[in-house]
Order: C-alpha cells, then sequence, then structure tokens
C-alpha cells in the first residue's frame, strides 16, 4: 500500500528479486503542491507527478501492477494478507508492505491551503 516515493522504490526491489507486487496508491502524494521534487539524487526540480510516473513505469519494468484506489480494510488470511479497497474490490498476497507515508493536517488560517507547497512548507 501506498504509491508514491517509498511504495514504488519497494515495489522496483521486490519486482527486481522476481517477486510478484500489487501497488495500491489512492492518488495525489503529500508533496503533490509542489513545484519540485528536491534533494533527490538525479531528480532535483523534477515535478512530484512526473517523479511517481517514472515511479510506476519502472517499477511496471519489473512487472509491479497499480492498482487505483484506497485500502479500507486488511485481514490475515490463511495465504497472507487479504486488502478490501474503497470500491469493493479486494487483493491479495502472502506479505503487505505499508509505504503509506504522512498526511499533513493544516490549521485553518486563511490562505493557507492555497500556498501548501509554494510559499509555505512543512
Amino acid at each position: 500500500m501506498g504509491g508514491s516515493a517509498a511504495g514504488l522504490s519497494a515495489a522496483v526491489v521486490l519486482g527486481r528479486a522476481r517477486r510478484s507486487v500489487i501497488v495500491v496508491d489512492d492518488g495525489p502524494a503529500r508533496n503533490a503542491p509542489a513545484a519540485g521534487v528536491h534533494s533527490f539524487l538525479t531528480r532535483d526540480g523534477l515535478s512530484p507527478a512526473e517523479f511517481v510516473r517514472i515511479g510506476q513505469d519502472e517499477a511496471r519494468s519489473y512487472g509491479a501492477e497499480t492498482v487505483p484506489g484506497r485500502a479500507v480494510t486488511t485481514e490475515r488470511v490463511p495465504a497472507g494478507f487479504r486488502v478490501v479497497l474503497d470500491d469493493g474490490t479486494a487483493v491479495s498476497g502472502r506479505r503487505l508492505r505499508v509505504a503509506t507515508g504522512l498526511v499533513d493536517e493544516l490549521p485553518d488560517v486563511p490562505g493557507l491551503a492555497e500556498r501548501w507547497g509554494t510559499d509555505v512548507l512543512h
């Protein structure tokens, strides 16, 4: 679970190790409002959306599958884990890797949300 930098990195490593991988991703990453990715070797200034697209392509090149959606429940089953998504579909696997990152909860300050990631940073 988690389709941004950490989740896609895990997908690439596992895919290269010839493991079957499903990445569940519900959309925009924490840094989506930023103009660019910074302090990441070879990718400085790249837009967050392009960074994720490149990561998805790389993970897919090793056989990873990306499933859009938000995980709403997980359960241990005899064969490993079952994850139910917000649309009711389920995916399962022998192991579960959670790389969901952080969510910024902004205070109710006028103008803050519109400037988040550009003029105002964490």
